[in-house]
């Protein structure tokens, strides 16, 4: 906020508009708004230096637009981070650092919210156990900044899905499949790193790069429609654990559909 010039300042704050508390430290013509004061009211009494009248100016409830306030921070991936704001800020007057202890932590995307309260952090990689300092300072003012620490639980798996009820066969019926995703805490994929036993009333043999569980008959014969198949998978590090009865059905029409990448027109070159 700012006066007039030429005359004296008295700046005061009141929470209702009518009681207000003289801030004796602030006589200048502009007075800083502080995230305290977020709802309150604000008053300057201006004195001209060549006359004894005084006029008062009040505002309306202030809003600190601007003024950096983390409210919360959390991970919610193993790379990224939801930090919440008390009060809208410009995002392209601030900067943002994530820590862990003294090592800085490389960010690859911030996404901002609507409203600019609420910023997304996705990081270049997956953060590691242990305590982590986001920091957001305004680029104009040094002074202007907060920080925040949040805990990175260590990666663990907490679920493991069959994700088809029907178990479709190949054209010779020897084969029956299955699809299968190990979850972490966070609920992402970390299948290709978590190894699952597979056993059943059947032959299991699962692939972790495709989450494909291929499913024979223990003697060797060919699956027959509306077969019952039934499939627990075990990981034996923690014991988590994940059953399911399938339904054999059809001949499997598409296995998977892949991209290679473009071909440019008038070759036959991938690029």
């Amino acid at each position: 906020m700012t006066g007039a010039a030429a005359a004296s300042y008295e700046w005061a704050v009141s929470v209702d508009g009518e009681d207000w508390t003289v801030v004796e430290t602030e006589t200048d013509e502009t007075f800083a708004v502080t995230a305290d004061l977020a709802g309150m009211y604000v008053k300057v009494t201006v004195t001209a230096e060549d006359s004894e009248t005084a006029s008062d100016v009040t505002t309306e409830p202030v809003e600190p637009v601007g003024i950096i306030e983390i409210e919360s921070a959390e991970a919610t991936k193993v790379n990224e981070i939801e930090v919440a704001l008390a009060y809208s800020v410009d995002p392209d007057e601030v900067a943002v650092t994530v820590v862990r202890g003294t090592n800085t932590v490389n960010v690859d995307d911030i996404d901002w919210s609507d409203d600019y309260d609420i910023l997304t952090i996705t990081t270049s990689a997956n953060m590691s156990e242990g305590t982590y300092t986001v920091t957001i300072t305004d680029i104009e003012d040094e002074t202007n900044t907060d920080s925040a620490d949040f805990e990175v639980e260590g990666r663990k798996v907490t679920d493991i899905i069959i994700t088809n009820d029907i178990a479709y066969t190949s054209a010779n019926k020897l084969e029956a499949y299955a699809y299968y995703d190990v979850l972490d805490q966070y609920g992402e994929s970390m299948r290709k790193s978590a190894s699952v036993q597979w056993t059943g009333s059947c032959v299991p043999n699962a692939n972790k790069s495709t989450g494909k569980i291929t499913l024979t008959k223990t003697d060797g014969s060919a699956w027959t429609y509306n077969d019952q198949i039934y499939l627990t998978g075990v990981y034996t590090k923690t014991g988590i654990t994940c059953q399911k009865t399938l339904t054999v059905g059809t001949e499997q029409s598409m296995d998977k559909v892949e991209l290679k990448g473009f071909v440019k027109r008038g070759t036959t070159t991938i690029c």
